[in-house]
């Protein structure tokens, strides 16, 4: 099988994290990111790597200093692609489009961690940052918009209900991929 490249999308506290962890073993596929990235890229210019303010600013500055493509091949780059590789943080539908025009002919699939808001706030209280207090201003900076006006929800292959327990939405995500 050849193989598969796959893209995870889904708000903040959406659970993308674990989910990647418990897919990733399931698959034995290989992991890469955008905050992984903007985290190296951030930590190279002696920034602050654990303020998601400075994260996002630099990676919308990325963004539009490497152009698409270029900012796309280097999280490419990070990952082994001899296995299947998931892609954490896919913020844009351009930078989705971008991945499967990148790795073809390898098939590209977009998954879309689906959360209600009061989910994702109560997921982001639990957390020991201070993500829940600054929760909507978070949630709506421009890296976010996409994620929360349906556009990559829409893009994506399947949506899944990141509300149900990890191992079930793994199994779903391995049934549709046929992994």
């Amino acid at each position: 099988m050849t193989p598969l490249v796959i893209g995870i999308s889904g708000g903040i506290a959406a659970g993308k994290t674990a989910f990647i962890q418990a897919l990733s073993a399931k698959t034995g596929a290989a992991t890469t990111g955008f905050g992984d990235y903007v985290r190296e890229q951030a930590s190279s210019r002696s920034l602050h790597v654990e303020s998601r303010d400075v994260l996002q600013q630099l990676g919308e500055q990325l963004k539009r200093d490497l152009g698409d493509e270029e900012f796309v091949c280097r999280v490419l780059a990070r990952a082994d692609h001899s296995a299947h590789v998931i892609v954490d943080g896919v913020r844009h539908v351009e930078i989705a489009d971008v991945i499967q025009r990148v790795v073809a002919p390898r098939r590209f699939a977009l998954l879309f961690l689906d959360v209600d808001d009061e989910t994702r706030r109560e997921r982001a209280e639990s957390r020991a940052t201070d993500d829940a207090a600054r929760f909507d201003q978070l949630a709506a900076h421009s890296t976010e918009r996409q994620v929360h006006d349906g556009r990559l929800r829409a893009r994506a292959d399947l949506v899944i209900d990141a509300t149900a327990p990890i191992p079930t939405i793994v199994a779903d995500a391995v049934a549709f991929l046929r992994l």
